[in-house]
């Protein structure tokens, strides 16, 4: 028998017009007869290009022959290898092999890092495109979806693909590098500027990646949006003749997929700039908009299965259709300068103007201005199209402050977008203190050089050794090496925070500090002082980002070098987010309320400038809110640093150490100081320490170096409750600009508690709440201000445990005394309780008091409690235990969760006594006592008048009885005849009464006119 095979063939995916191609083939003779001449033919279209001959080919043998074909127009060509049937052989359809083989020139699609290398729906797509392009258009497209799958992508490695499109396919996720860097926007802009191709997708502008906002410009839109997203389905076209369109119908329907959604909930004229709608989504939950020649499709279309077709389409078409569009006249200016530069120190600033218009143009002006002064300017007679002119100046500022920096080419006729003709940039000039900086980051979003210190830094030329994700080599620097300025950004290293310790060490030795930590409550590390030495104590924790509010906006870390607003838009990368702090000895300068609230910082300078804690992740303030081309966290960086690290001519900083809260009786060391941190020496520098306006100590210190500080102290025992205004102040010196830490005001409450038992009361009653549940709180309104250690409140939240808050819900069920005292809370019987029906909580309530009532069971077992907690509107607190059937472990009393607790805890609630915390201190002086009359006989009646005054912060009421003891008892005997008391002399005196003391006196050897004193004694 005989049999040839056309076994096999390599031929190339297109050919290029007038180019010759090689396509090798491999014959197979599975005859059993040796076969000679045999013949091979490559054909085009039908059309015979080549042939050649095997001379002889044995049975079983393979042989390998090359065929050449040189077309010389563009298209699709059939192109078919044909082995020519020997004699006597029959079955020849194995005899060829076809494929189509494209003429001409493919473009070429590069995907940029991003979901399109990695995820397989994407690339079954791209094979669709790539193999069955012929189905879509006439020209070939090849997508490289491999080569550009790395993290810091070069413009040299963009331009070695010799793309012809780059592609950016859903570039959401941080995690997998998407975020791209700025080196990396760079590359792509000015890879895509001269004249490629930019399609964009879906999430690559996500709130979770905020750096690829700044390739919103090249696409058209507002970079400062901040973007969410939503579902569509659904593509209505607005222009159906637009290149991107054809072949595809109106509307684009596909299956349900993710699309970025704008900040506002719809794509409207908020998010252009310069760019043009083309589509929206039924709701205008989903866009496309191109500018210039590129594209950015919001839907999330490369996922969607190859079988809907007409997405591919799309994509097809937006392949072959981007290229960038250089306008007419397009001048962009370019600045060099840096963000810090010392006095008498030269810095070479650079300004240029590149020509990225389609023309020649001619009498190009260029500026460089130094706050609005043309420092260096030049007329180009012609800058052709794509070229770039350079000028230069070498400035050496002496002067400090903050220079505006400005390179300007005037626009040219005609030139339509001129907003990129200017280029500005804020230089500090000023002194820098520091030389040794140390670091530490970790952030495992963004990589070490791209860590926003890191970038500030480099922006203010401060040299520093980085220790990045590494907590171990960072603390043996620290403890091994002098350092003038750490740094920290503690995002999510839990091993971190075994370092507290030594840089508490480090500030008390004076060492310069900015931290940025998610914890400061010790949930992942070890205990330490160092919060308190920074000026703070844990206040609440955070669960998620919230948004930080300039308290004191004036303050240099907002205003110098940089303008830092407000940080509202953030992401959520990490599991722990910050803490509330309260102010002690720091000065709160921001927090996460709109005006200053206790317990709410998060901004806080403490130790007189020398350190900045910001006790929530910096790294989570990811944008560009004021739109000034740098990122609000790297502001916020650079500024912290040029604060502590530079210091300004004239500088008083004070500090106050005063409780929050003090109990009536307890004394208190109030301490101030006052730091010079400015350059100069100070000479007469008051300093005074004020209570309710009151100056209590002052001092005027007659010369206070640079760097040097003072203290003056007062031992302080109130003597009444309420709230204190304690106040430190030192005045402005000359020239003093920012006065605003000169002043540091803490309300100190004044607080009173007496813990009282009385025989057993119940109220009962009120109306069921409805409050089913197992570790629950729910918000509860009062009718009135409840007054609680010094504060008012009129919202209380109350749990399903037996546990009142003031400052937010709190379920928690693992109760302890030590557990209350970190609380501000009222614990009428804190325990594992549950209310799931027929169990529930009861409130009854009237102009006066609140009463709240439990009737719970012991969560895992069955017994139950009765129990209930009663406010009054002057701040008197009272618990009533009803039935109770088996042993609990109850937390019971108040707390303000700072540094006054009265608690007990208790095994049985069965009809035990009630419980009443009074906020009133009881003071009953006598404040006269008369005899009349003053010298008597035996059996004559003597009056005695006692004058009593009532200096106590309520009325009291109760009975008073006097005793007198003569010669022949030793007992006293009351004064009234209704009493039937007989006591001892001796303490203690009967409650409610009075007694003379002494009540015998020895008259022997005393004359005629001697006197002696009467005490009359009062106890209440």
């Amino acid at each position: 028998a005989h049999e040839l095979i056309a076994y096999g063939w390599e031929t190339p995916l297109h050919v290029e017009p007038e180019a010759s191609a090689t396509i090798n083939a491999t014959i197979l003779n599975f005859g059993e007869n040796n076969e000679a001449s045999i013949e091979v033919q490559l054909l085009a279209n039908g059309t015979l290009v080549d042939s050649v001959e095997i001379e002889f080919l044995a049975s079983g043998g393979l042989a390998i022959v090359s065929l050449t074909w040189s077309p010389t127009v563009e298209g699709l060509y059939s192109v078919t290898l044909y082995v020519m049937p020997v004699s006597g052989e029959t079955s020849i359809e194995n005899n060829m092999l076809s494929k189509y083989i494209y003429v001409g020139t493919p473009v070429k699609a590069v995907v940029l890092h991003s979901a399109g290398n990695v995820i397989g729906e994407i690339i079954t797509n791209w094979q669709v495109l790539m193999n069955q392009w012929y189905l879509f258009g006439d020209t070939m497209i090849y997508i490289d979806y491999t080569t550009l799958n790395k993290e810091d992508i070069t413009y040299e490695d963009i331009a070695a693909t010799e793309a012809d499109v780059l592609i950016i396919s859903c570039a959401c996720d941080p995690s997998a590098g998407w975020e791209f860097a700025d080196s990396e926007i760079e590359a792509i802009t000015q890879y895509v500027y001269e004249g490629h191709g930019l399609v964009v997708t879906a999430g690559t502008f996500y709130r979770y990646v905020p750096n690829n906002n700044k390739l919103a410009p090249l696409l058209g839109l507002d970079e400062t949006i901040m973007w969410g997203v939503t579902g569509t389905d659904l593509l209505h076209l607005i222009n159906a003749t637009h290149p991107l369109f054809v072949n595809v119908p109106n509307p684009l329907v596909f299956s349900q997929v993710a699309t970025a959604l704008p900040s506002d909930g719809r794509w409207d004229q908020n998010e252009l700039v310069d760019g043009e709608y083309l589509a929206f989504g039924h709701y205008q939950e989903s866009a496309i908009v191109v500018r210039r020649g590129l594209v950015y499709i919001s839907p999330w279309l490369e996922i969607v299965p190859s079988y809907y077709r007409h997405h591919l389409q799309l994509l097809y078409n937006a392949i072959i259709w981007s290229r960038y569009q250089k306008p007419e006249h397009e001048l962009i200016a370019c600045l060099e300068a840096p963000s810090l530069l010392r006095p008498g120190k030269s810095s070479l600033l650079n300004a240029s103007v590149s020509n990225m218009g389609v023309n020649n143009e001619t009498d190009v002006d260029l500026f460089l201005l130094i706050n609005g002064t043309v420092v260096n300017s030049t007329r180009i007679p012609q800058l052709l199209a794509g070229e770039c002119y350079t000028i230069s100046y070498l400035w050496t500022p002496t002067v400090e402050g903050i220079y505006n920096v400005t390179a300007s080419a005037s626009p040219v006729l005609d030139e339509e977008f001129t907003l990129n003709n200017v280029d500005t940039k804020m230089v500090l000039v000023r002194e820098i203190v520091v030389e040794k900086v140390l670091v530490y980051t970790d952030d495992y979003v963004v990589s070490p050089s791209e860590r926003y210190p890191i970038v500030a830094l480099d922006n203010l030329g401060i040299t520093y050794t980085h220790y990045s994700d590494d907590p171990y080599g960072f603390v043996n620097a620290l403890r091994t090496q002098h350092w003038d300025l750490v740094i920290v950004s503690h995002n999510n290293y839990y091993t971190f925070g075994n370092n507290w310790d030594e840089l508490e060490e480090y500030v008390l030795n004076g060492g310069l500090l900015v931290l940025s930590t998610f914890d400061i409550d010790g949930s992942h590390s070890e205990p330490t002082t160092l919060w308190s030495t920074l000026g703070v104590e844990w206040s609440s924790d955070m669960y998620y980002p919230e948004p930080v509010y300039r308290w004191i906006p004036t303050h240099p870390i907002f205003t110098t070098p940089n303008t830092v607003g407000d940080l509202v838009s953030c992401i959520e990368g990490y599991s722990d987010d910050g803490d509330h702090v309260r102010a002690t000895t720091g000065i709160p300068i921001a927090g996460f309320t709109s005006s200053p609230t206790t317990g709410y910082a998060a901004i806080v300078v403490g130790n007189g400038g020398r350190t900045v804690l910001m006790s929530f992740l910096v790294s989570e303030f990811r944008y560009d809110e004021d739109g000034d081309g740098k990122l609000d966290a790297v502001e916020l960086w650079e500024n912290a640093i040029a604060f502590v690290a530079m210091p300004v001519e004239h500088e008083l900083t004070v500090t106050l150490d005063a409780p929050d809260y003090l109990e009536l009786g307890d004394s208190s060391l109030l301490n101030v100081t006052v730091c010079n941190r400015g350059l100069s020496n100070e000479t007469d520098v008051d300093l005074f320490l004020l209570i309710n306006g009151t100056v209590v100590n002052s001092t005027r210190i007659p010369q206070l170096l640079t760097g040097e500080c003072y203290t003056i102290s007062y031992l302080w025992t109130p003597t009444r409750t309420g709230n204190y205004n304690i106040t430190a102040y030192s005045p402005p010196v000359s020239e003093e600009e920012d006065i605003t830490n000169n002043i540091v005001t803490i309300m100190t409450h004044v607080f009173f508690y007496r813990k009282l038992y009385l025989p057993h009361e119940w109220i009962g009653g009120g109306a069921p709440m409805g409050w089913h549940a197992d570790d629950y709180s729910w918000e509860y309104s009062l009718p009135f201000d409840f007054p609680f250690y010094g504060a008012k409140y009129r919202v209380v939240y109350i749990s399903s445990n037996g546990l009142i808050s003031f400052m937010g819900p709190d379920s928690s069920w693992d109760n302890s005394m030590s557990a209350l005292a970190g609380k501000l809370a009222i614990a009428p019987a804190w325990d594992d309780w549950v209310t799931y029906d027929p169990y529930d909580i009861y409130i009854w309530e009237n102009s006066t008091h609140v009463g709240i009532r439990w009737y719970v069971r012991a969560y895992g077992s069955s017994v139950i409690a009765h129990f209930e907690a009663i406010l009054c509107i002057n701040g008197e607190i009272q618990f009533n235990y009803a039935y109770s059937d088996g042993a609990v472990s109850a937390t019971v009393g108040i707390s303000n969760g700072v540094n006054h607790i009265i608690a007990e805890d208790l095994s049985y609630l069965n009809y035990v006594d009630t419980i009443i915390f009074t906020p009133f201190e009881s003071d009953i002086a006598v404040l006269d006592v008369s005899t009349c009359p003053q010298q008597v006989y035996v059996g004559q009646l003597v009056n005695i008048n006692v004058t009593v005054g009532n200096e106590g912060e309520r009325s009291e009421t109760f009975t008073v009885e006097v005793y007198y003891q003569n010669s022949t008892s030793a007992n006293l005997t009351s004064t009234n005849p209704q009493s039937h008391l007989l006591l001892s002399a001796l303490e203690p005196h009967p409650s409610d009464s009075m007694w003379i003391e002494p009540s015998i006196v020895d008259a022997t050897g005393m004359s005629v006119g001697d006197k002696f004193n009467v005490t009359v004694w009062l106890n209440v």
